[in-house]
């Protein structure tokens, strides 16, 4: 099984695939996050530029590329921990966006206190979301083989 924790990797999900062995499975993240939520036109998804340019979660929600620049810097700011102003980032985009909820679409925004994130709308992290379903998985797989 192969499990990869990044969203904007899963767009190449196939050509990776064509260069790994017939019998090694994916288990693809972005049917993993929508197994367990729904996007819907209103959802705000902040993520990497593969992921908001590529709309890997369905064209529809709401991929606010207007503030990429702002985005990336954020990004950058969680990878190499140099201290984040991520609340206000986020919130501003709730602010602008006014969404039903927000999907954290990148796996450094997992890396935000919970505290910096917006706390009058749902909020899901897709690092989250796919570790449960990978344990999940390997959980069932597991117990079926005993």
């Amino acid at each position: 099984m192969v499990a990869v924790p990044c969203n904007s990797i899963h767009f190449w999900r196939k050509e990776i695939m064509e260069c790994l062995p017939d019998d090694m499975e994916w288990i693809d993240m972005i049917s993993s996050v929508l197994d367990q939520i729904d996007v819907s036109p209103n959802t705000l998804v902040i993520g990497g530029y593969a992921t908001m340019t590529k709309a890997l979660y369905g064209g529809y929600a709401i991929y606010p590329m207007a503030e990429y620049k702002y985005i990336a810097q954020l990004l950058e700011k969680l990878r190499t921990g140099k201290g984040t102003d991520s609340e206000r980032t986020v919130q501003n985009l709730v602010w602008r966006y006014n969404p039903e909820n927000v999907l954290l679409a990148c796996t450094e925004l997992s890396l935000m206190d919970t505290q910096e994130r917006p706390g009058l709308i749902p909020v899901f992290d897709s690092g989250t979301l796919y570790a449960k379903a990978v344990a999940n998985l390997w959980k069932s797989r597991q117990l079926s083989s005993c």
